[in-house]
C-alpha cells in the first residue's frame, strides 16, 4: 500500500486552540510530513492531516506502548483507498 493511504488526524477548535494549531503544524512542517488544514466553520473546528505510513505506525506503536496515556486517547484514523 501507498503512504498516502494511511493518515493521522488531529482535531483542534479554531478558535480557542490556535496557539496549539500553529505550533503543530510547524512541528510536523519540521519534521516532513506535509500537514494539509482543513476548516470546518459547521464546528468551528481545524483539522490537521498527515498522509504518511511511517508517522501513521508510530502513532500505532506509542499507543500500544503506553496505552492509557493522555496522548493515546485522541482519534487516529486510517484509510485504505
Amino acid at each position: 500500500l501507498k503512504s498516502r493511504h494511511y493518515s493521522v488526524e488531529f482535531f483542534l477548535n479554531s478558535k480557542n486552540d490556535s496557539d496549539i494549531i500553529k505550533f503543530l503544524y510547524n512541528l510536523l512542517q519540521k519534521a516532513k510530513l506535509k500537514p494539509y488544514l482543513y476548516k470546518d466553520k459547521r464546528f468551528n473546528s481545524i483539522r490537521i492531516r498527515i498522509y504518511s505510513i511511517e508517522f501513521y505506525n508510530f502513532v500505532m506503536k506509542f499507543n500500544n506502548i503506553f496505552p492509557n496515556s493522555k496522548f493515546s486517547k485522541l482519534y487516529f484514523s486510517k484509510g485504505l483507498g
